[in-house]
């Protein structure tokens, strides 16, 4: 199996992120805010409410008092939900001129980005597939990921939302994370060697402990 490179390693220590309220992590060179959204629609579905007036205010008060470079955000709706956040926070002196969202096929919320700083390559969206108990499946949510460049250094950041503790009719929901897990070490894993100044961050919400046996694929090595 192939082992991520140290500089993998060092930024996995400091950004297994468990975002049920918002958390701001800053480096001398990048502020990074993750939130769980708890699903930011302006329009109802067949499967998911839309967010309520109040609720969407708090979002945008939450997020500006933040001042983060960069928000990973998870349960984001549409395209045009993330467009309508994007508008309140730039009425609200918080301006994101660039933007990101997964493509999930049918899914009634989204992995997303907002950024102040311009993507140095087009955003990515994969959603690899794994084995469980004989079946092939997917990523449910899969992972979001952008480029950009502050103060002379590059940043690969990396947004995930993992399966919750929530029952699923493919399995047990712990085995499910664990090969989501497996999935994401893999795609780190298997990628080159970051050049100097090159910094990755993995950020979103893990649906578990910081000691959870899964998120140890990722501390190890």
């Amino acid at each position: 199996t192939p082992k991520p490179s140290p500089i993998v390693r060092d930024v996995l220590s400091m950004l297994l992120l468990l975002t049920i309220l918002p958390i701001s992590v800053s480096t001398a060179d990048l502020r990074l805010a993750t939130y769980n959204l708890q699903g930011y629609r302006l329009f109802s579905t067949n499967s998911w409410p839309a967010k309520s007036p109040i609720a969407r205010i708090a979002v945008r008060d939450t997020l500006a008092s933040l001042d983060a470079d960069i928000v990973a955000l998870q349960e984001m709706g549409s395209a045009s939900d993330l467009d309508a956040l994007a508008t309140a926070l730039e009425a609200h002196t918080a301006p994101y001129p660039y933007r990101a969202i997964g493509r999930a096929p049918h899914a009634p919320i989204q992995l997303a980005f907002l950024s102040r700083l311009p993507f140095t390559e087009p955003p990515t969206w994969t959603q690899p597939d794994y084995l469980l108990h004989g079946l092939r499946t997917r990523v449910s949510r899969g992972f979001l990921e952008i480029n950009v460049s502050a103060s002379s250094h590059t940043f690969r950041v990396i947004n995930v939302h993992l399966k919750s503790a929530l029952k699923s009719r493919i399995g047990d929901p712990q085995e499910i994370r664990r090969r989501e897990i497996e999935r994401l070490y893999h795609h780190i894993a298997t990628d080159q060697q970051p050049p100097p100044g090159s910094h990755l961050i993995l950020a979103g919400d893990f649906n578990a402990h910081l000691d959870a046996p899964a998120l140890r694929i990722l501390q190890s090595s």
